[in-house]
């Protein structure tokens, strides 16, 4: 039988006094270090959390450039930005494809079982009236999700209205202005099955659309384009071919998402400064990655000013910005 141990209280105390314990103020003091602690630390994760997202996202882009450096080890010339009207005019109606410039590149990203699926017709110097979402086979292999498509940062899943099924620009002579036209399905009418990315082919200045001013800043990536790497006179490590877009964020909410199989290209004459339909645009703070035509990644600063964008943008329009915007 254990004995308890004696103890010795001392003279003018009572026995509770004695006995060890923390008082509530003591514990409010232990709580409010470990909340400071804590409000200290979780800062440090996040930030660690993205970098390790932002760098999982510049290896995708450097795979899509090193896809599309395969293509024309293959086929002499980079794939087509997207095949739209050529002539560029306004859509609707759609009397051409509409594909865009991931599926040629799907056999280089170990998605060759995909693109054997897509029957709308790939060639770029043949005109089919009706967009790729006419076609049964297109249309159902289109809601495949491939993960490398997609930015670790985001979720293009999200959006609330609409997934593009194709991106268009056009020159109106009477008006002298470029525009753009987003080709979209509300998630009512199918928007909201479509396979997504967050992957954009560049398509320069405003594209290719036949505007003398525009067209000296055309991209790698434009309507129904063949370009070579040797057409790229301002250097393949200054000219951008892919970059990462959003789709259209407004007023707090995922309005827009873009599909791998139509989101072609997108001009980046409106430049970085939002994440609106039109612009390249990412959830990275302060920066958009963008991979150049030499298979590198960038990161670009939202704050470039525009005409150096344009620049960069530009396969050949003598002028080189090798280190603009760069962070």
């Amino acid at each position: 039988m254990w004995a308890s141990r004696p103890r010795r209280v001392l003279p003018g105390t009572s026995d509770v006094a004695a006995r060890d314990g923390v008082t509530l103020i003591e514990l409010l003091a232990v709580i409010a270090i470990i909340g400071i602690l804590l409000g200290l630390l979780l800062p440090a994760v996040q930030s660690a959390r993205e970098s390790a997202r932002r760098t999982e996202c510049a290896y995708q882009l450097k795979q899509l450039g090193l896809a599309a450096q395969n293509f024309h080890n293959s086929f002499e010339r980079l794939p087509p930005g997207y095949l739209g009207s050529l002539p560029a005019v306004p859509v609707p109606p759609f009397l051409d494809q509409y594909l865009g410039v991931i599926p040629y590149l799907l056999p280089y990203l170990e998605a060759a079982d995909v693109f054997e699926q897509i029957d709308t017709e790939m060639r770029r110097d043949r005109h089919v009236a009706g967009g790729w979402w006419s076609d049964p086979s297109s249309w159902s292999v289109s809601q495949t999700r491939i993960g490398v498509l997609v930015c670790p940062s985001d979720n293009p899943y999200t959006s609330r209205h609409g997934t593009f099924a194709g991106l268009h620009v056009y020159y109106d002579a009477d008006e002298q202005l470029v525009f753009l036209n987003g080709l979209y399905l509300p998630h009512e009418s199918g928007g909201s099955v479509l396979g997504r990315t967050n992957y954009v082919g560049s398509g320069g200045g405003m594209g290719e659309t036949g505007s003398p001013h525009w067209d000296r800043f055309r991209g790698a990536l434009t309507n129904r384009s063949q370009n070579r790497l040797t057409d790229i006179l301002d250097g393949t490590a200054n000219t951008l071919l892919f970059g990462e877009a959003v789709g259209g964020h407004l007023a707090g909410r995922r309005d827009f998402s873009h599909s791998w199989m139509g989101s072609g290209s997108l001009p980046v004459a409106w430049g970085l400064g939002d994440r609106a339909y039109n612009r390249f645009s990412s959830w990275h703070p302060g920066v958009v990655q963008f991979c150049m035509a030499d298979g590198s990644v960038r990161p670009i600063s939202v704050e470039i000013d525009e005409q150096s964008l344009i620049h960069l943008g530009g396969i050949a329009d003598g002028h080189v910005v090798p280190h603009a915007g760069v962070r």
